[in-house]
């Protein structure tokens, strides 16, 4: 699931996606910077405190992939791939922004 809004203190675009990980709730929030940078940062719900509360990994064996339409986590050793990765699905959500 992707939000699409403005990131705090800042008139860039910005993308919120929702994706359960290992029986956690994780939400990756992407900012486009106005030097066409990209920042994100993942959070984790913190359902006792009702927050939203910052991780500095997504797993070291698992891969997020977000998209508009849908996101998933992967276990990704099965695959050799990489973990502690996250995939952006083409979902053109800065280049509607920009528009």
């Amino acid at each position: 699931m992707a939000v699409t809004g403005e990131a705090r203190g800042c008139y860039m675009p910005s993308t919120r996606y929702l994706v359960v990980s290992g029986g956690r709730l994780l939400m990756v929030h992407r900012v486009l910077r106005s030097d066409a940078m990209i920042e994100f940062t993942v959070s984790k719900a913190d359902l006792t405190s009702s927050r939203w509360v910052d991780v500095p990994s997504v797993g070291g064996d698992t891969a997020l992939f977000v998209g508009r339409w849908s996101s998933v986590a992967l276990l990704v050793s099965r695959y050799a791939m990489p973990g502690n990765r996250i995939h952006f699905l083409d979902d053109d959500a800065f280049s509607r922004a920009l528009r």
